[in-house]
């Protein structure tokens, strides 16, 4: 589309000096203008085709970082279920083998010492699987937090390089049209127009709103 742009660029500079060039010698070739401004309006419109479309990708470019984002979250949140799995399977079959030491004579006074060493392990299990799972939960927020802080800065990083690529962008009201004499439209044409309610010269676009560099609007 730009080299699209260019080309009509240089169709345009090169019909309007034919165009002035047979205005001042060859009066028969003031028909050349018509041609002169049907290349500008086409121009302007490409122009203006490209201001609506710019906006998409910009859609397009931060929705793919946000979605970049959200599958490194997604990232984490399946490696804190799988470790989180493989701690509670690890202290729960730790509990199955103090669990299965238990026996009915383990309540005879001789055997005091026994029944209170596989309490202490049990004890020290659950001690030390809320540790496990407190640290870990810990690291795994501090890691949330690290990249959501990531993620924010390279978003507002990549709007703002965008909206400095938006603001050399050429829109269609910063063409400087040349003046050039206007075109004797034949007698049906002005009929036409008349019917219809239009003006009878060609109007020249005019801007809704100032849009330049710089000018948000």
């Amino acid at each position: 589309m730009i080299e699209k742009l260019k080309l009509y660029e240089e169709q345009c500079r090169v019909y309007h000096e034919h165009s002035i060039n047979g205005y001042y010698c060859f009066p028969f070739m003031i028909s050349n203008n018509k041609r002169n401004i049907a290349y500008f309006v086409e121009f302007r419109e490409m122009l203006e085709l490209i201001e609506r479309t710019s906006s998409l990708m910009a859609k397009l470019e931060l929705d793919e970082q946000t979605q970049e984002a959200e599958k490194v979250l997604n990232g984490i949140e399946k490696q804190f279920n799988e470790t989180l799995e493989k701690i509670l399977n690890e202290a729960n079959e730790e509990k199955s083998k103090n669990f299965d030491q238990l026996r009915p004579t383990l309540g005879h006074p001789t055997r005091k010492t026994e029944l209170q060493e596989i309490d202490n392990r049990e004890k020290s299990r659950q001690s030390n699987l809320l540790k496990v799972v407190t640290e870990f939960r810990s690291n795994t927020i501090e890691d949330i937090q690290t990249n959501g802080q990531a993620t924010v800065g390279a978003l507002a990083t990549n709007a703002e390089r965008l909206l400095i690529l938006f603001d050399d962008i050429l829109t269609a009201d910063e063409i400087t049209r040349t003046k050039i004499p206007p075109v004797k439209q034949p007698l049906e044409e002005l009929v036409r127009r008349q019917q219809a309610g239009k003006p009878l010269e060609d109007v020249e676009p005019t801007p809704i709103l100032e849009r330049k560099q710089g000018h948000w609007a």
